[in-house]
């Protein structure tokens, strides 16, 4: 921000930015990322250092094997009221492109990622061939937990 008066608009604009960065720092630096399958073992250029990222950024990788996941989405597609709730806030609030089984589905890894207190989920995303592609990994971004 350059030298401004108080009442300029830029000094407000320069204020706000300084706090935005400011909170992404916040929630960077306490991210729990849910791992979900593991990394295809071709995939060098997606490696992580976890021990670095912890002690440098607090940031902390929960990884999950598919099929634990998916048991997981089941049971709480059974139980309902949570994902229900989210479901219903997404029609409500959202453009929803996907068909209401998609949509069920996407809640529940929702419900799930609050309930396992992760700010993000990673996880491979199969190409139009059906295998994980290096361009197809997918960021699924939740409710930032608070601190």
């Amino acid at each position: 921000m350059t030298n401004c008066r108080l009442t300029d608009p830029e000094f407000e604009r320069g204020v706000k930015d300084f706090l935005a960065v400011c909170n992404v720092v916040k929630v960077f630096r306490h991210t729990r990322i849910l791992q979900i399958a593991p990394r295809p073992f071709d995939f060098w250029s997606t490696m992580c250092n976890e021990g670095e990222l912890l002690e440098k950024f607090n940031i902390q990788l929960s990884p999950i094997p598919l099929p634990e996941l998916t048991a997981q989405v089941k049971k709480a597609k059974e139980e309902g009221t949570e994902v229900k709730a989210v479901m219903d806030y997404c029609e409500e609030k959202m453009n929803v492109c996907v068909t209401e089984e998609q949509l069920e589905n996407i809640a529940a890894l929702k419900v799930l990622c609050a309930g396992w207190r992760t700010s993000t989920a990673a996880m491979p995303w199969p190409s139009s061939a059906g295998t994980p592609c290096k361009g197809s990994w997918a960021s699924c971004p939740a409710r930032p937990t608070p601190s």
